[in-house]
C-alpha cells in the first residue's frame, strides 16, 4: 500500500514563541527550520514513504523542503485542519492508499519509528505528543478519518476514531512524545543523545544553560 506524508509547516518567524524567553527570534527560525529539516530527514530516508509534501506559505520552508525533494503544497491560511485536509484528500486524488501528517517539531523523530508506524495495516495510528496532543497521523485511504487538533486533541481523536469502528492503535515513541514547544524541551533534547540538525544547534548556542538559568532565576 502507497504511502504519502504530509509536513504542515507554519511562517517560521512567528512560530515558537514560547521559547522567547531563552531563545532571540532568529534563534527560534533558524530552530523551527532545523527541526523541520530532521522531520524530513526521518521522512525521506524512511522506505516506506513513497512521497512527501509541505504544507506551507514560507518561502525557507519551501525552499528547505525542495532541498530534501519534496513537494509543496501552498497554505492558504485557512488554518491548520483546514489545510491538513485539503493536503490529505490531494494525497487520496492521487492516488496514495495511505497518508501519514508528521508535525515539523519533532527533533528526535527517526526513520525507525516512521517504519514502526507505517507498517501497522489497520485503519489509524495514532501518536500522540508529551501534552495529549496529536503529532502523528496515519490515515487509511475510506476510513473517513478527519484528524482533529489543539489541546488534548489525542483524546478527541480516540473518541473520534471509536466512534467511526476504526481498527486503530496508539504509538508511543520519544520521537513523536518530544515536539519541542516550551524551554524545557530543550534540555530533554540537548541531553537525548540524538545526532540532530536541532540538536547539534542549540548545543551550538548554548541553550541549556539559559534555560538552567533562567529556571534557577524563577
Amino acid at each position: 500500500m502507497s504511502l504519502c506524508a504530509v509536513v504542515p509547516v507554519k511562517e517560521v518567524r512567528s512560530a515558537k514563541r514560547r521559547l522567547s524567553a531563552v531563545l532571540s527570534a532568529d534563534e527560534r527560525a533558524k530552530l523551527a527550520l532545523l527541526m523541520l529539516a530532521d522531520v524530513l530527514h526521518a521522512l525521506t530516508e524512511c522506505s516506506e514513504v513513497s512521497g512527501v509534501y509541505v504544507v506551507s506559505r514560507d518561502r525557507y520552508v519551501k525552499k528547505l523542503a525542495a532541498g530534501y525533494g519534496c513537494k509543496v503544497i501552498d497554505d492558504e491560511g485557512y488554518g491548520l485542519s483546514a489545510s491538513v485536509q485539503k493536503a490529505i484528500s490531494m494525497c487520496f486524488e492521487r492516488e496514495f492508499s495511505r497518508v501519514l501528517v508528521v508535525h515539523s517539531d519533532l527533533p528526535l523523530l527517526s526513520p525507525k519509528e516512521v517504519l514502526e508506524v507505517a507498517g501497522y495495516g489497520g485503519d489509524l495510528v495514532l501518536a500522540p505528543s508529551k501534552n495529549l496532543g496529536t503529532t502523528g497521523v496515519l490515515i487509511r485511504y475510506g476510513s473517513g478519518f478527519t484528524p482533529l487538533y489543539g489541546e488534548l486533541s489525542f483524546a478527541r481523536n480516540v473518541m473520534l476514531a471509536a466512534s467511526l469502528g476504526l481498527d486503530f492503535r496508539a504509538y508511543y515513541s520519544v520521537g513523536f512524545l518530544l515536539d519541542l514547544d516550551l524551554p524545557q524541551d530543550i534540555l530533554y533534547v540537548v541531553r537525548s543523545g540524538v545526532q540532530s540538525e536541532a540538536r547539534r544547534y542549540l548545543e551550538e548556542i548554548g541553550a541549556e544553560s539559559r534555560v538552567l538559568s533562567k529556571l534557577v532565576s524563577t
